[in-house]
């Protein structure tokens, strides 16, 4: 009987280490909707964001958006402007569901944090100990513009996990760039997302077999790294990626509209994607009307294939700023989120005042628009983005979902500032 006490303790403390731990620190209710006075932001100046959003569609640069605006963890402005269907028919919800696209990435690089802190991996490992297909990897020297052929070198290390973290591992979207696109169509390899009966396993293998654009930790190269992870979180968890996330990060957050492929009863509630009328719908990469309704729904893109609503990645969102706990769940240690929102590639990130930690871009001086030190963020293809400022206590997000139409840089910067010039103290 002794024996047995000791073998249900043993794996109740197991458990208790791979899952996400629930403490009684944070209220069980945690959304919480308050006036934006209460914590120091102006009502006034808050609701400029719905003539905000109006100006872009009344533009022709959206359809609609929704926005999401919380300081102290409680919500001061949540509203939905304009429309969820091209035809501009239908009315457009708070709780409406957008394609997420690279907003997935943030996700997946907690998945991978969740797994270094119960030290299954570490960040300097190289990515051929989980995928030895990524061994010794080449380096493209030159281009043939003619047939695309090319010739390489060895590289000058391996690529890791933190390359892979940081974007700075050399692999590219082969679909947004003109110098690697004709080589990398060469393989059969899936970028981002897609209806086909695609396996993220295989996907990953064969994407192991193209070469880098240049050595690894060298250059921030926005791509497909992320991806790559997303094949190591199952690897190294013995989960698929959405089995993973359902278990250690949706259920744990309460996120309940957060999918790789939307159940048949949300699929109402997906918003059409937006594009201007010079833009044929059939080119729009890797999207069909139906897409992430229907198909074979058997790939998930650690980089790129989530949908989700501005309430359940708020709760992720405010996770992060609450150092990891939000409605009494921890996703991760403190010291974690502290790594994960700190500069890790110096000045490779070409972009003034801005760089790259794990998993966000990261302000390492004030920027345009109120943008202070220490705000992360992210952004997807289909235009959303969110944003969390650790000075003011503000976490923030706007998500519509366009096919690059003039004037998002716009919508955003005009957003963030309206926001910022809202906060009194």
């Amino acid at each position: 009987m002794t024996r047995l006490i000791l073998i249900i303790l043993l794996a109740a403390i197991i458990q208790a280490c791979q899952s996400p731990s629930k403490e009684n620190n944070v209220g069980e209710n945690a959304i919480e909707y308050v006036a934006p006075e209460e914590v120091g932001m102006i009502s006034d100046s808050l609701q400029l964001i719905k003539k905000h959003i109006q100006w872009a569609i009344d533009s022709q640069f959206i359809e609609g958006g929704v926005a999401l605006v919380a300081r102290n963890g409680k919500i001061v402005f949540h509203e939905a402007v304009g429309y969820s269907n091209r035809e501009k028919t239908e009315p457009l919800k708070k709780d409406d569901i957008f394609r997420m696209a690279s907003m997935t990435k943030p996700i997946t690089t907690t998945a991978v944090m969740q797994l270094y802190e119960q030290g299954k991996l570490n960040i300097d490992d190289p990515i051929s100990k989980y995928i030895p297909e990524f061994a010794h990897p080449n380096v493209i020297l030159e281009i043939n513009k003619e047939d695309s052929s090319y010739t390489s070198r060895p590289a000058a290390r391996e690529i890791t996990l933190h390359h892979l973290l940081t974007h700075t591992s050399g692999i590219p979207y082969g679909v947004f760039d003109p110098v690697a696109g004709p080589v990398y169509a060469k393989f059969d390899v899936t970028e981002g997302w897609t209806k086909d009966s695609v396996v993220l396993e295989n996907n990953i293998r064969e994407m192991a077999k193209r070469p880098l654009m240049h050595d690894p930790g060298v250059k921030f190269t926005y791509g497909t790294s992320i991806d790559v992870l997303g094949r190591v979180v199952e690897i190294v968890s013995g989960m698929p990626l959405d089995e993973y996330f359902r278990k250690n990060i949706f259920e744990p957050l309460n996120m309940k509209d957060t999918y790789f492929y939307l159940p048949e009863s949300k699929s109402n509630r997906l918003v059409d994607v937006w594009f201007t009328s010079d833009i044929d719908s059939a080119t729009m990469v890797g999207l069909g009307p139906d897409y992430p309704i229907a198909g074979a729904k058997t790939y998930f893109a650690g980089g790129a294939g989530l949908s989700s609503t501005t309430l359940d990645y708020f709760r992720f969102a405010q996770s992060l700023l609450n150092d990891g706990i939000f409605d009494g769940s921890r996703i991760l240690q403190e010291k974690t989120v502290e790594l994960m929102t700190r500069n890790h590639i110096d000045t490779l990130y070409v972009h003034e005042n801005e760089q790259f930690g794990y998993g966000f871009s990261v302000y390492t001086s004030n920027g345009n628009f109120g943008r202070r030190v220490g705000r992360y963020s992210w952004g997807g293809y289909w235009q959303t983005i969110f944003w969390v400022d650790p000075e003011r206590d503000i976490v923030a997000m706007l998500f519509t979902n366009a096919q690059h139409t003039p004037g998002w840089n716009q919508l955003l910067d005009g957003f963030e500032g309206i926001v910022n010039n809202a906060v009194i103290d």
